[in-house]
């Protein structure tokens, strides 16, 4: 997947994160704690509706889909609920999400974000 307009530069594009940068994103994320901040969050968001092995699928499909641009764009996202994201994040989150593919567990996550967007679990700061 290419992405164009590398931060914010109409004039370059940058590629998908390659398999080992996805794990050091992983990696960094573990030691730091935002791997459990994230499940948690997804988790209240949800509802508990997602258990642990989708949670894990969605975050490798979502890594397989991210630039590093979206990387450093989520940077600063705290636990919640509310989950507050700026318009950046918001645009990365939605790229992001409909790059999950076109599968039961793509749809489900999608409708769960939607729906965490309308209750106001997510909200645009």
């Amino acid at each position: 997947m290419w992405a164009a307009g590398g931060e914010g530069r109409p004039d370059t594009f940058e590629v998908a994160l390659a398999a080992g940068e996805r794990r050091l994103v992983r990696s960094v994320m573990r030691v730091g704690g935002a791997e459990k901040r994230f499940d948690r969050t997804i988790t209240g968001m949800t509802g508990g509706a997602l258990g642990p092995a989708k949670i894990e699928a969605l975050k490798d499909r979502a890594l397989g889909a991210a630039t590093w641009d979206d990387v450093r764009a989520m940077e600063g996202v705290r636990e919640g609920p509310p989950v507050n994201l700026s318009r950046r994040q918001k645009a990365v989150t939605d790229r992001l999400m409909n790059g999950l593919g076109s599968d039961s567990l793509a749809r489900e996550a999608r409708a769960r974000y939607e729906e965490a967007i309308r209750a106001g679990t997510i909200k645009i700061r």
